[in-house]
């Protein structure tokens, strides 16, 4: 949680009206935003016990526009030490 307390104070001591609500980390595996098919939560269970082994060459910040679809832009991308930029500048 150290990296959202710095981002938070940062965010703070430039004027940022921020979130009250308890951090929550995550990661967005998959989102369907199109297409006319509905969604099948049970197609995800035959996926529950595959593990997997990847790398994080970097961090993307995304602004959310509620008003589009999709609604997640990036906004930056924060490359981490030592990963492939896989053709990023």
């Amino acid at each position: 949680h150290a990296l959202r307390r710095d981002v938070y104070e940062a965010c703070m001591k430039l004027g940022f009206s921020l979130d009250r609500r308890p951090f929550a980390p995550h990661i967005t595996i998959a989102r369907k935003w199109q297409g006319a098919e509905p969604f099948h939560p049970d197609r995800l269970r035959s996926l529950a016990a595959a593990k997997a082994v990847f790398s994080v060459p970097e961090i993307v910040l995304y602004r959310t526009n509620m008003e589009r679809t999709p609604k997640y832009e990036a906004i930056a991308v924060f490359p981490l030490l030592g990963a492939p930029m896989n053709g990023r500048k």
